[in-house]
C-alpha cells in the first residue's frame, strides 16, 4: 500500500508516504483489535444488596466514515477501526483525490473474511454521495441499501 501513487496526489514527501502513513495505520489496527477483544467481555457490576449484574456493550448501528485527502490511509483506518471493533458496519468514503489506499485497505479488510456488507467503500463525487446519504428520508439502518453502495 505504501507505494500507491497517492503521495503525489496529496503533495506529501516520499518519506511520509513510505513510513508514517502505513506504519501508523497498522498501529491503529493493532490497538483496536485488542480493544475489540476487551470490550466483548462482560463487565461485572455488583449491586448494593449483593446481587450481581452484567454490563455488555452492543453495537450502535452503521457508521459512515469520510476520509480526507491528506494521509488518506491512516485517517481512514483511524475512523474505520474503532467502528469495526465496536461491531458496527462501516461505509467508507475516501476523498476523490486519493481513493487508492482506501480501496487497497478495503481489499485487506475483505481478505479478513468479515460478513458481507460489514465494510464497504464508496468512491465518487462527494456531492452525489452527500445527497444520497444525508437526505432526511433515509434511516441510518438503510444506508447500505442506497444506490451509492451498489456502484
Amino acid at each position: 500500500m505504501a507505494r500507491l501513487d497517492e503521495a503525489e496526489q496529496s503533495a506529501r514527501s516520499g518519506a511520509e508516504e513510505e513510513g508514517l502513513d502505513p506504519t501508523e495505520a497498522v498501529d491503529f489496527l493493532r490497538y483496536y483489535a485488542i480493544e475489540a477483544e476487551r470490550i466483548q467481555q462482560p463487565i461485572m457490576l455488583t449491586g448494593p444488596t449483593g446481587e450481581s449484574n452484567e454490563l455488555r456493550l452492543t453495537p450502535r448501528g452503521p457508521w459512515v466514515c469520510i476520509s480526507p485527502w491528506n494521509f488518506p490511509l491512516v485517517l481512514a483506518v483511524r475512523k474505520v477501526a474503532p467502528a469495526l471493533a465496536a461491531g458496527c458496519p462501516v461505509i467508507l468514503k475516501p476523498a476523490r483525490q486519493t481513493p487508492l489506499s482506501c480501496v487497497a485497505f478495503a481489499e485487506c479488510v475483505h481478505a479478513a473474511q468479515l460478513p458481507k456488507g460489514v465494510f464497504q467503500v464508496v468512491c465518487g463525487p462527494s456531492d452525489e454521495f452527500g445527497q444520497e446519504f444525508f437526505r432526511a428520508r433515509h434511516a441510518p439502518t438503510e444506508w447500505h441499501r442506497l444506490p451509492a453502495c451498489e456502484k
